[in-house]
């Protein structure tokens, strides 16, 4: 589930490639956090969706790319 620190770093610089992977890999812990909030499946896609775009507008706020996943997780849950 969790990417590389390269992937990580790529993402964090917008890479299109590595934010599709963390996309993917991402995806069913990210929404497994999400529908312990959001109970109805429809819901929990278009709250994934747009926690993920959230992800991507925050993204250079984290400055250490091991911190990816972290950053992640929180913020869905705070979603």
């Amino acid at each position: 589930m969790n990417v590389s620190i390269h992937t990580a770093s790529l993402f964090l610089q917008g890479d299109e490639g590595a934010i599709v992977e963390v996309y993917q890999r991402y995806k069913a812990l990210l929404f497994f956090i999400i529908a312990t909030y959001v109970h109805r499946k429809e819901d929990c896609e278009d709250v994934y969706q747009n926690t993920f775009l959230k992800m991507l507008d925050k993204r250079n706020t984290v400055l250490d790319p091991a911190n990816l996943h972290a950053f992640l997780c929180v913020t869905a849950k705070n979603e």
